[in-house]
Parts: C-alpha cells; sequence; structure tokens
C-alpha cells in the first residue's frame, strides 16, 4: 500500500515537473481588451483542441500543458482576424509569457452582396440576402422561434464574422464569433449592417516573447515570417484572380525572399532554427519559386530528420525537397516509422493514398487506405478516408455514374438528373469561384464548350461548391459567362452527391456517356488534354 502511495505521488510530481504554462495578455488592434477573446492550445495537425480559456476582462490569460516540442496556440477575438502562433515547449523553460495584438479584418471595399446566417442553436442555420438600404446599410428579417438569435455576416470579409449589431458574442468554435440578440419569440426581428460600425484600426498583429533569452524569440520569428510569405503570397493570388486574368500567366517574384533566406542560412549556428529556415526556403518552391537553388533544397531532406516535429509546421515540403517520387517515398516511409507525432504519420499516409488515387495506382491507394482506416482509425486523416473512401470505388472510367438529382441555378423550376441526362454526352465538373486550380480551366472550358457544344448533344454541367449561390452568379457576370448548365450543391463536399461522386479534391471532372458510363476522369479533362478527350468521343466519324 505505501510503494503504490509513493509511486502515486512520484507520477503526480513528474506530471506537475513536466507542465508549462503559457501566460499574457491579449489585445485588440487599437491596444485594448476585447469584448470576446479566446485562447485555443493545439497540436500541430490535430484538429479538436487540447485545452482552452477565455481571455479575462483585462486581456489576460493563462492555459497550462504538459506538452513537450511543438504546440500552436489560436487567439482570436471579437471584431479581429484569428491568429495561429506556434510555441516550442521544452524542459527548460516553465513559463512562457506573450504579449498579443490582434488585427481587425480587411472589410471589402465593394459592398453589394451581403448575407446573414442566422438560427437559434436549435435548428439548422438560415442565410438570407440582406437589402442595401439608401443609407449604405443592410438590412434583413428574421422570425425567431427563441428568445436568442444567433448570427453571422458573409460577404464582408473573406470570413463568416459577427455582425454591427450585438448585445451579446458567443465563440463559432472555428476562430470568429456569432452576435447574440435577445429577441421575442415568434415576434420580427431586423437586423442592421451598418458599415460605419465596422472596427477599423490599421495597426499589425504583433506578438512578444517577454523574456528575450527564451529559445521562443527567435523560434517565434522566424515562423511569424513563415506566415507572412505565405499571406502576401496569397493575397497575391487573390488579387490576381480578380482581375479576371487567366490565372496561368500568374508569378510571384520570390527572389528577394530567397536571397533572404539563404543569408540566414549561412549566418544561423542554431541547428533549430537553420532547420526552420531550411523549412522555409522549401515553402518557396511550394509556392512556385522556378529558381530555387537545387543543392538548398537537397538539405532540406539532409538536415531535417524524419523524426523532427519540425515537419508538423507543413508536411508538403518533404514531397517538394524530394528529387523524385522514389525519394520522396522512401523519407515518407522514415517519417511514419519514427516520428513521434500520429497526425504528421497520418498526414503523410493520406496524402500518399490522395496520390495514388488520383495517378490510379490502385495497389498503393487500398495499402495507404487500410493503414489509415485501422492503425490511424482515431485521427482526422483516418476518418476522413474512412467516409470518403472506399476500397473499390464507383466512380472510375467505365462504371455506371450514381443517381443525382440538382436544382438549376438560372431557374429554380428545373432540375437536371442523371436520368434526364441520358441520351448526352455530357461533363460533370465539380468547382468553386474560390478554387484557384477551377479558375485556371475558365479559357479551357470556354473554347472546349463553344468548339464541341450541340455535338452528339454535348452539355457541361458545373456543381459549384461555393458558400453562396451568389458566389456563381457575380463570377459570371463580372469574370466568365460559364454559358452551360450550373448548379449549387450546398455543404459542398459534405453534400450527398459530392459524397456519391467521391469528391475529394477540386476541379474534378467527369466525362460521361449517353448511357450514364463513365467516358474519362481527372486530368483526361484539364487543360490541353481537354480538347484531345472531347475530339475522341464528340468527332463526326465516331
Amino acid at each position: 500500500m505505501i510503494k503504490i502511495v509513493v509511486l502515486c505521488v512520484m507520477c503526480s510530481i513528474a506530471l506537475f515537473a513536466q507542465q508549462t504554462v503559457i501566460k499574457g495578455k491579449l489585445l485588440g488592434a487599437d491596444g485594448k481588451p476585447m469584448a470576446l477573446a479566446h485562447i485555443h492550445l493545439y497540436k500541430p495537425l490535430e484538429k479538436e483542441a487540447l485545452s482552452a480559456v477565455q481571455v479575462e476582462k483585462n486581456g489576460n490569460f493563462s492555459i497550462k500543458t504538459n506538452e513537450q516540442d511543438i504546440v500552436s496556440l489560436k487567439c482570436s477575438g471579437v471584431n479581429h482576424i484569428p491568429m495561429e502562433i506556434p510555441l516550442l515547449i521544452s524542459e527548460k523553460e516553465k513559463t512562457i509569457e506573450l504579449s498579443i495584438q490582434l488585427r481587425t479584418h480587411k472589410y471589402f471595399n465593394d459592398l453589394n452582396d451581403v448575407e446573414v446566417v442566422g438560427n437559434t442553436f436549435n435548428s439548422q442555420p438560415e442565410t438570407k440576402k440582406a437589402e442595401k438600404q439608401i443609407d449604405g446599410t443592410f438590412k434583413v428579417e428574421y422570425v425567431p422561434n427563441a428568445d436568442t438569435f444567433a448570427y453571422e455576416v458573409k460577404g464582408i470579409t473573406d470570413r463568416l464574422i459577427n455582425g454591427t449589431q450585438s448585445d451579446a458574442f458567443r465563440y463559432d468554435g472555428d476562430g470568429d464569433y456569432y452576435s447574440l440578440l435577445k429577441t421575442t419569440k415568434d415576434s420580427s426581428l431586423v437586423i442592421t449592417i451598418d458599415p460605419k460600425k465596422f472596427f477599423v484600426v490599421t495597426a499589425d498583429a504583433d506578438v512578444r516573447v517577454l523574456n528575450k533569452k527564451s529559445v521562443n524569440v527567435k523560434f517565434l520569428a522566424l515562423n511569424l515570417e513563415r506566415a507572412r510569405r505565405a499571406e502576401q503570397f496569397m493575397d497575391a493570388v487573390k488579387a490576381f484572380q480578380k482581375s479576371g486574368k487567366n490565372m496561368r500567366e500568374f508569378g510571384y517574384d520570390w527572389s528577394k525572399d530567397s536571397a533572404h533566406i539563404t543569408r540566414q542560412i549561412t549566418k544561423e549556428k542554431s541547428l533549430l532554427n537553420r532547420q526552420i529556415l531550411l523549412l522555409s526556403y522549401g515553402e518557396l518552391a511550394m509556392y512556385g519559386f522556378r529558381n530555387a537553388d537545387k543543392k538548398l533544397l537537397g538539405k532540406i531532406l539532409e538536415d531535417i530528420p524524419p523524426s523532427s516535429l519540425l515537419w508538423t509546421l507543413n508536411p508538403i515540403v518533404m514531397q517538394v525537397a524530394a528529387t523524385d517520387q522514389l525519394q520522396f517515398e522512401e523519407f515518407a516511409k522514415k517519417v511514419v516509422a519514427s516520428n513521434p507525432s500520429t497526425a504528421l504519420k497520418a498526414n503523410v499516409l493520406f496524402n500518399q493514398m490522395m496520390g495514388a488515387k488520383f495517378s490510379g495506382n490502385t495497389e498503393k491507394f487500398k495499402e495507404y487506405y487500410t493503414t489509415l482506416t485501422t492503425e490511424y482509425a482515431g485521427t482526422q486523416y483516418g476518418k476522413i478516408a474512412k467516409e470518403r473512401f472506399v476500397l473499390e470505388s464507383g466512380i472510375a472510367v467505365g462504371k455506371k455514374i450514381p443517381f443525382f438529382s440538382v436544382t438549376s441555378l438560372d431557374d429554380s423550376t428545373k432540375t437536371y438528373s442523371s436520368d434526364g441526362m441520358k441520351g448526352k454526352i455530357f461533363m460533370i465538373d465539380f468547382w468553386a469561384v474560390w478554387c484557384g486550380p477551377c479558375v485556371e480551366e475558365m479559357q479551357t472550358l470556354h473554347k472546349a464548350y463553344e468548339k464541341y457544344k450541340g455535338k452528339k448533344n454535348f452539355e457541361i454541367l458545373s456543381l459549384s461548391y461555393d458558400a453562396s449561390p451568389n458566389d456563381v452568379t457575380k463570377f459570371r457576370k463580372e469574370k466568365w459567362a460559364m454559358p452551360w448548365l450550373h448548379s449549387f450543391l450546398k455543404g459542398g463536399f459534405e453534400s450527398e452527391v459530392g459524397k456519391k461522386f467521391e469528391v475529394m479534391g477540386i476541379p474534378k471532372p467527369i466525362l460521361v456517356d449517353e448511357n450514364g458510363t463513365i467516358l474519362a476522369m481527372e486530368g483526361e479533362l484539364r487543360g490541353d488534354n481537354l480538347d484531345k478527350t472531347l475530339a475522341k468521343y464528340l468527332s463526326e466519324s465516331k
């Protein structure tokens, strides 16, 4: 009995000794506490938070962890863009003190398509278009069946965020907040979105480690640089897409960043920091830097061992850094065998499974699928594999398409179905306005449609994965006409039709014959291959 008590005490002491406290202040862009703010603690690549705390009214927070090595803090607050902060936890540092300041949302300059997503948490959310008023505000009316109504606004930033009319707020589970309004049950509720009340402060986000001797000072600085580069790149992509130009002409000048990182690598004495810099250089190649130094890329897999948790920051880099597929597969095997992160192993296996799926390597696909759904069944990647894939795919060349029926986006009285499309050779096009590769295909699609429309009753049916049908309407009005059939799949990847067709990524084009049999898929119907494939099945001699 005494031995058991002593053992329990020793275990408690050991656990206590490993505990690290992360504390500090989380403020808004104006340097003041926010109306409501939270800190969530995650392990990289994992979906569920390890723990979470609501920030105190004065902005103070404290969160504890027994984890070692890399963790991520997700900081959020009303009217602000959420921010993820990677930290290095070690036994040498029992307390990490931070000063964090978030930045306000980037509101769109041109507000026209504003929507409100409202609910009472007792029913399905209902999306309504807000009507623009003469004074520049937007109004929408609901009749709640509860005494509290929650809503978020779409179309004023690139995220769903809280509105400008609120009695209180509630965390939405994804880094933003619901606006809560007290209501009278079954009475009309008019919600006003007033752009004049947008909380806008020009200050940028700022994160500081208060202990200047902490290893996290440099660790955090290097990772914030990575985040900044990623954001600037995505902003450039969005701006180019908005211009309506062909995305195949898009290019980003990484020369200054390349030179900067190379200089840092040369001077850096810390092995850990040098590894982060190498990872950063690999990301330039991932973002399309064609002049990347191959020798430097080669150093990535040499200097960052498969067992390193740094790979959780960006697993894709290991594939970019590999000289060929064989080297990548060999390195990936070592990651799965030696890395302590279960989430990273599952991520690597999932990406390999996806690659095997799209390349048509059935044997490899089955191997990765089986491993994921057995050994890694509890991870988010194992669950997705189980939910979305089957060992014997029903969506393949030579197989019949599943039954589907969707409503026309242009005329709600019409439907398009697998039965109704019989007698036509048609292409199902799963896509979205937000999908860069989808937009890249627009010029090719339009040329092909103009050339082949009507031949053997050829038609295109585009099924949108966008957040709202209005996104498609606006895109067709301002960018590409897409003069063929359209429907909107509510829920996107979670939609019934999307699951039936095993859609894991878009664009996903599928060519179907007059009897509902799949003729071609994916790469055969993209870029220059589209015309070649359509000519094969639609030429007059056929």
